[in-house]
């Protein structure tokens, strides 16, 4: 049966058997098994377990009404498929979601952090300031801070310190 190439001929030859062509069809499959033996070998084994099919059963199989099953193959599928776009309609809701809120924290996260301007703190002053000093305090300023040593001395001085811890004793 393999080696016909007429597929559409081989595919005819069940509904040949069963008796299901139409007078054209019918013709035109009699006379292409005239001249194709492997369809004619195929028809006679088709036949063969038809017939053996039908003693089994001690009847005749029952006809199926195909176009009924299919019928109800639609009624069947119809809820499955509004709850299945349903479903599909959510998860997608969903994944936009999380595609926008992703993309809002991403455009966040790339923007420069830009300092805000600092808070102007009031300052409590006891003294007023160096503007606020006269020409001779200014000048008893300066001569004070030249006396200081900019830096610390390595010396200890153990008589002052002794002198403060006995006068703190007593």
């Amino acid at each position: 049966m393999r080696d016909c190439p007429n597929a559409m001929m081989r595919d005819q030859l069940p509904e040949y058997v069963h008796g299901r062509l139409d007078a054209v069809a019918r013709a035109a499959v009699d006379s292409h098994l005239a001249s194709c033996a492997d369809c004619a070998a195929e028809v006679d084994l088709l036949r063969w377990i038809s017939g053996a099919v039908t003693e089994a059963m001690g009847e005749r199989s029952p006809q199926v009404n195909a176009d009924r099953v299919m019928a109800a193959l639609r009624r069947a599928r119809r809820p499955r498929m509004a709850w299945l776009r349903t479903t599909e309609w959510r998860a997608a809701a969903v994944l936009l979601f999380m595609a926008g809120t992703s993309s809002l924290l991403w455009m966040n996260w790339q923007q420069p952090v830009t300092p805000s301007e600092p808070a102007a703190a009031e300052s409590m002053s006891f003294a007023g300031g160096v503007t606020d000093l006269s020409e001779a305090q200014l000048s008893t300023l300066l001569g004070e801070m030249d006396k200081l040593s900019a830096t610390p001395s390595t010396e200890l001085d153990v008589s002052a310190s002794l002198t403060a811890t006995a006068e703190r004793d007593k």
